[in-house]
């Protein structure tokens, strides 16, 4: 809640995670959760923490859109917009 967004609310350092696992493949998600990457520092998650996080990833992206398709980000998102 301090770095990422879920339905744009939340934090400004990261992406919105609504729809990551639209954006993203799963392994990639795994690859961050595991290794971090420069913007994002390894947590030491165990395997099972990192299938808890992909699983609520994945059933939040089944419970909605953000931002709405179509319509601009807003001012405080830095994800790339998944309208075609």
């Amino acid at each position: 809640m301090a770095c990422h967004q879920i339905y744009g609310l939340g934090g400004y350092l990261g992406p919105d995670l609504t729809n990551v696992l639209e954006r993203r493949p799963a392994a990639y998600v795994r690859a961050v959760l595991s290794n971090g990457i420069r913007e994002m520092p390894d947590f030491q998650l165990s395997e099972q923490e990192i299938e808890q996080l992909v699983a609520f990833l994945r059933y939040i992206d089944t419970t909605g859109t953000f931002p709405a398709r179509g319509r601009p980000l807003p001012w405080y998102s830095f994800g790339k917009d998944p309208a075609p």
